[in-house]
Protein backbone atom coordinates (compact mmCIF):
# COMPACT_ATOMS: atom_id res chain seq x y z
CA UNK A 1 0.00 0.00 0.00
CA UNK A 2 2.70 2.33 0.38
CA UNK A 3 4.06 2.45 -2.46
CA UNK A 4 1.07 3.02 -4.72
CA UNK A 5 0.66 6.17 -6.49
CA UNK A 6 -0.52 8.94 -4.73
CA UNK A 7 -3.79 8.95 -7.61
CA UNK A 8 -4.44 5.09 -6.67
CA UNK A 9 -4.64 5.88 -3.25
CA UNK A 10 -7.06 8.88 -4.03
CA UNK A 11 -9.13 6.52 -5.57
CA UNK A 12 -9.14 3.62 -3.22
CA UNK A 13 -10.63 6.19 -0.26
CA UNK A 14 -13.11 7.57 -2.70
CA UNK A 15 -14.32 3.99 -3.30
CA UNK A 16 -14.58 2.82 0.25
CA UNK A 17 -15.80 6.26 0.70
CA UNK A 18 -18.99 5.30 -1.62
CA UNK A 19 -19.43 2.24 -0.20
CA UNK A 20 -19.72 3.08 3.14
CA UNK A 21 -22.47 5.46 2.39
CA UNK A 22 -24.28 3.06 0.44
CA UNK A 23 -23.73 0.96 3.20
CA UNK A 24 -25.48 3.21 5.90
CA UNK A 25 -27.78 4.54 3.03
CA UNK A 26 -29.19 0.47 2.78
CA UNK A 27 -29.44 0.51 7.03
CA UNK A 28 -31.34 3.22 7.38
CA UNK A 29 -33.68 1.70 4.36
CA UNK A 30 -34.41 -1.29 5.97
CA UNK A 31 -34.78 -0.23 10.08
CA UNK A 32 -36.93 2.09 8.66
CA UNK A 33 -39.23 -1.00 6.59
CA UNK A 34 -38.82 -2.36 10.23
CA UNK A 35 -40.16 0.53 11.71
CA UNK A 36 -43.26 0.29 9.55
CA UNK A 37 -43.91 -3.33 9.80
CA UNK A 38 -43.68 -2.79 13.70
CA UNK A 39 -46.30 0.07 13.50
CA UNK A 40 -48.69 -1.88 11.08
CA UNK A 41 -48.81 -4.56 13.76
CA UNK A 42 -49.58 -2.15 16.93
CA UNK A 43 -52.62 -0.81 14.39
CA UNK A 44 -54.01 -4.42 13.45
CA UNK A 45 -54.12 -5.01 16.84
CA UNK A 46 -55.86 -2.08 18.04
Amino acid sequence: MKNLPLFTKGLIVTGLGLVCVFVVLTLFFFTIKLMQKIGAKEKAEQ
